[in-house]
Parts: C-alpha cells; structure tokens; sequence
C-alpha cells in the first residue's frame, strides 16, 4: 500500500499535527524500508508517534530489531560493515 500511494505522489515527508513523520510512525519494518527507499528524510528531526516511543528512525529500527532497516540506513549515510 505505502508503495501504491508514494508512487502516485504521497508525500514520505508530511507530518501530522504534532509533527511526527510516517517513517517514525512505522510499525513494521518493510513499511519503514519502502518509506525509506521512497524517499523519507532519514536524518529530518521528527516528533514521537507515540509517547515514550523512539524518536529517530535509527533509535526505532535498533529497538525493533530492524536490521535490513539498520542496513539500509546505514548505507544511505555510507557506511558499512
């Protein structure tokens, strides 16, 4: 569905109310990689979706045990290994 609405012009970026992005809001991991893979600003600040909840999309994918989102991440910054 992310892929479907992203490809027909949904913004990967917009925030809520309380300024939360879809990708911080992510709660599942192939949501946040098509989020990130379609164009969601991996390093843009962005309020928590849910009180207490992580606060960057690195602090979320370590918590979830995310590691294809970890690696993806980290290879958009450059990084490996």
């Amino acid at each position: 569905m992310i892929d479907l609405l992203l490809k027909n012009g949904a913004d990967p970026n917009v925030r809520d109310k309380a300024g939360a992005t879809p990708l911080i809001c992510a709660t599942e991991e192939a949501a946040a990689l098509a989020l990130i893979k379609g164009g969601a600003a991996i390093d843009a600040p962005s309020a928590t979706c849910v009180f207490g909840a992580p606060a960057t999309i690195d602090d979320l994918a370590a918590a979830s045990h995310w590691t294809q989102v970890q690696a993806l991440l980290a290879q958009r910054r450059g990084r490996t290994g």
